[in-house]
């Protein structure tokens, strides 16, 4: 489970050989939640609104480069 970025003590990561669709994981204090690369919504689990913002941010900005990785994490 490859570690993305930390964002304070949440950690985002994507897990080898996931299913779709694309999406990355975070964890930490009152967050564990699966996000869509596509367009950064909540799939699955709970996470403070603070935590979503910065999350989303991050997938925005980043896409193109979280794609690239979720590519090579699933062969």
């Amino acid at each position: 489970m490859p570690t993305i970025v930390r964002f304070g003590n949440i950690i985002m990561f994507m897990n080898y050989v996931d299913h779709n669709p694309p999406h990355v994981h975070l964890l930490g204090p009152d967050v564990s939640c699966l996000l869509a690369i596509r367009d950064g919504q909540l799939l699955e689990g709970f996470i403070t609104n603070k935590a979503l913002k910065i999350a989303q941010k991050y997938i925005t900005e980043n896409r193109s480069k979280l794609m690239e990785l979720w590519d090579r994490y699933q062969k």
